[in-house]
């Protein structure tokens, strides 16, 4: 059993750099990992098949944190 196993890690700008590696350990760990990107919808869609060659589902969601309305239910 992972440490992370049936929890679930919400990541925001996870496209590149540190989010990237954050997400990256949460999904070794055996998180489900959602992802959020601003601009590289090819970077994510890569990210999001690294996390699922990991074991976990993934997801890549673009949205801005700091802009309200993209993330407004």
């Amino acid at each position: 059993m992972k440490l992370l196993d049936n929890k679930v890690a919400i990541v925001t700008g996870a496209s590149r750099g540190i989010g990237e590696a954050i997400a990256l350990k949460f999904a070794e760990q055996g998180a489900q990992v959602a992802v959020t990107y601003v601009s590289s919808d090819e970077k994510a869609k890569v990210l999001e098949e690294k996390l699922k060659a990991l074991g976990v589902k993934a997801k890549a969601y673009k949205s801005n944190a700091g802009i309200h309305e993209d993330y407004e239910t």
